[in-house]
């Protein structure tokens, strides 16, 4: 009878043990998740990105095409809402700083890139555009 009390104590210690750490990991991918760059954090991967010493970043810009066609951050692409193509496919292999107006719309964003495969802890919010202070890009039509 002891030796069942003990294994069933040893299984509910695994059990807990197993089940904390995936709660802690888990909790720091969300956490890191929701950490926002810095504008000065952003000019300086965009320089790195212009220069080709950064080639596993990419800036996504998830506003509709017509809001990012007026103003978007240099070397951003545009996916909006996160709802990719198949030419977007290279990017599951790449990590991803995206941004919309104010920081919202990332989230959504983040969960239809997740549905077709993409890698939460493979994606940084940088929040709104509205932080953003450096230079801006337009396309003219």
């Amino acid at each position: 009878m002891k030796k069942k009390i003990i294994l069933l104590l040893l299984i509910l210690f695994a059990f807990f043990v197993t089940f904390t750490s995936y709660a802690i990991s888990n909790k720091d991918v969300k956490k890191e998740l929701k950490k926002y760059l810095d504008s000065k954090e952003v000019e300086k991967l965009i320089e790195n990105i212009k220069n080709g010493t950064e080639s596993n970043i990419v800036i996504v810009d998830v506003r509709p095409e017509n809001v990012y066609n007026n103003a978007h951050i240099p070397t951003a692409i545009n996916i909006p809402n996160g709802l990719i193509n198949e030419n977007q496919t290279y990017l599951k292999d790449k990590d991803l700083i995206l941004y919309c107006e104010t920081g919202g719309r990332v989230e959504l964003a983040k969960k239809n890139l997740i549905k077709n495969g993409f890698q939460k802890n493979r994606m940084l919010n940088f929040g709104g555009f509205k932080n953003y202070k450096g230079n801006i890009e337009k396309i003219e039509k």
